[in-house]
């Protein structure tokens, strides 16, 4: 998708104004699950609307992000919605298009769960993947960061690659070791997190210590990923950018990187295992209460 939004992007950069290539960005935009990317996709999409108004591809896709959209979280995108279907539907009511946002509109957790199985995963995971293989190919955090600066200079196109190194370089700074566990193991961490969450709540309540030992301890358990997510977000508004604007060569001297593969069962279970334990923890004080 990050080459998709390279080649978008350079088009409209070198010949104006575009429906298609509009069309093309705010897609892999969407495409990545992410609630920035949408922001960005219905940025895209209403800029582009002011040019083509009538566009039948830019209403439907519009018309899609937002009847998809959350209402709790996005309630004016969500409202635009039905507006949006009705005037595909005016527009051509026989075309795939209008077809398409009717099945959204009459069915979204059946589309929305279609949708999703095809999708790429989100972009955090993605960039948790590359830093994992990175760090265990490296064997530490500045040979790897040393590699994937190496790496994102060969291919300037490449969107993760240089969000890989923008990434490993702010873990390379002092105090950033504290992060290195989640980014080896997201869910074998937050099981031990979990675990020493509910070791503070029995504390808390079998030695009667003040309550803010229990806040402080949920203060304790959602700071390293707020930390880490702040990294990541980082490293993506520096290294997307970047990379967009180099085109994308004919011959790459180096490939693609690896897909990010499925959750395995091994990490479902552990990252069960781990709700499990906070959810027990955070509903721990009423029943003993």
């Amino acid at each position: 998708m990050g080459r998709a939004r390279q080649a978008a992007r350079t088009g409209l950069k070198a010949y104006g104004p575009d429906a298609e290539l509009s069309l093309l960005l705010a897609l892999a935009h969407a495409a990545e699950d992410d609630d920035d990317e949408d922001d960005r996709a219905e940025e895209v999409y209403r800029d582009a609307l002011e040019v083509f108004p009538d566009h039948l591809g830019l209403l439907a896709g519009y018309a899609e992000l937002c009847l998809r959209s959350d209402f709790q979280d996005r309630p004016a995108r969500k409202n635009r919605g039905p507006a949006l279907a009705a005037r595909v539907a005016e527009l051509a009511p026989d075309s795939p298009e209008a077809l398409r946002v009717a099945q959204v509109q009459g069915a979204p957790w059946l589309t929305a769960a279609r949708d999703k199985a095809a999708r790429p995963p989100r972009i955090a995971r993605t960039q948790l993947y590359d830093l994992r293989q990175a760090l265990a190919a490296g064997r530490g955090v500045r040979p790897a960061a040393d590699q994937a600066r190496v790496d994102a200079a060969q291919r300037p196109d490449d969107a993760r690659r240089a969000m890989l190194a923008e990434a490993l370089e702010v873990l390379d700074r002092p105090g950033r070791v504290l992060l290195l566990p989640l980014v080896r193991q997201p869910l074998m961490s937050g099981l031990v997190r979990g675990v020493l969450l509910g070791a503070v709540l029995v504390a808390v309540v079998g030695l009667g210590l003040p309550q803010w030992v229990w806040w402080a301890g949920i203060a304790a358990y959602g700071a390293l990923p707020f930390w880490l997510g702040r990294v990541l977000r980082g490293a993506r508004r520096r290294g997307e950018p970047a990379a967009a604007a180099h085109p994308v060569p004919q011959e790459a001297p180096l490939p693609e990187l690896a897909p990010v593969p499925p959750y395995s069962s091994r990490e479902l279970a552990f990252g069960l295992a781990g709700a499990a334990v906070v959810l027990s923890s955070l509903v721990g004080p009423g029943v003993w209460s």
